[in-house]
């Protein structure tokens, strides 16, 4: 299930330029975050292991653990880790340090895959999408969302897609979408399903 990682040696950790400030870890999601998770795992169909990819502080782990038997959170910044473990840890969830451009888990292992206003941090978003499919079962459900474009100058947002990118990355790492729209909040966001394995 798991791969071994050397976690000294995050593949694109000299890139990111965010903070510690940005990411203290310090305190829990703002209630508009809560409502937007919250609306994206609605739309999740029950299941056994899933993934949150861009977990943060744990707190989207933990209501995601209340659809599936195992869930897994990872993140690239330490301090969100150790404050999952300190208030998310539970024995449904679990939270690692982990690269979303390289996660360590075999191929087909989740039955979902969450990913919520991960992408637009990301350098490489269609390698972060190949290993979203990579490690989902095919036929399994992948949810991802962006903010609006008012957020693509946000100093540690190195791409936050349009609709149609958005589409077009989801097709091209072999996601069909089920259902695409826009949140309350104004965040483009896409129900899909994996269709097939993205042959490198």
């Amino acid at each position: 299930m798991f791969m071994e990682a050397n976690l000294d040696n995050i593949k694109w950790q000299k890139y990111l330029r965010i903070s510690e400030e940005d990411y203290s870890g310090s305190c829990e999601v703002d209630a508009g975050a809560q409502g937007l998770h919250l609306e994206l795992i609605s739309l999740l169909p029950e299941g056994q292991f899933a993934l949150d990819i861009g977990c943060g502080t744990g707190w989207s782990t933990q209501e995601l653990s209340k659809k599936y038997i195992s869930v897994t959170g990872i993140s690239i910044q330490q301090a969100e880790i150790d404050f999952a473990l300190a208030n998310h840890l539970t024995d449904k969830t679990n939270f690692l340090l982990m690269d979303m451009h390289e996660i360590t888990f075999l191929d087909k292992h989740f039955d979902t895959v969450y990913m919520r206003e991960a992408l637009e941090h990301s350098i490489a978003p269609f390698i972060a999408l190949c290993e979203a499919n990579r490690v989902l079962k095919i036929d399994g459900s992948f949810i991802v969302n962006v903010p609006p474009q008012d957020w693509v100058d946000w100093h540690c947002h190195y791409f936050v897609p349009t609709e149609k990118q958005l589409k077009s990355l989801l097709d091209k790492t072999n996601f069909e979408i089920i259902k695409s729209g826009i949140t309350a909040g104004g965040h483009i966001y896409s129900l899909c399903k994996k269709v097939k394995d993205v042959e490198l």
